[in-house]
């Protein structure tokens, strides 16, 4: 919901994406019924793992919600 909304208020100026340590199959009908409400399209959306979301680059910023302790792969992220 985070990078949607970043994509909703900011368009083009930011790039969001967003991504799960087991992303579910697709995306929650509660959650995309919620965000149709507030005009953003969730439709044509589906869940990635944080590998598919880095596999342009290296991102220049990570929000990471989650326990302290789980591992976070940067291996498939390139140093550019």
């Amino acid at each position: 919901m985070a990078a949607a909304y970043t994509r909703y208020f900011f368009g083009d100026t930011y790039d969001a994406e967003s991504a799960g340590i087991a992303p579910a199959d697709r995306i929650d009908k509660t959650m995309e019924a919620v965000m149709g409400e507030r005009g953003i399209d969730m439709a044509f959306r589906t869940p990635q793992t944080f590998a598919q979301a880095v596999e342009e680059g290296r991102p220049d910023r990570i929000i990471f919600l989650g326990p302290a302790d789980m591992p976070l792969d940067l291996s498939n992220a390139s140093p550019e």
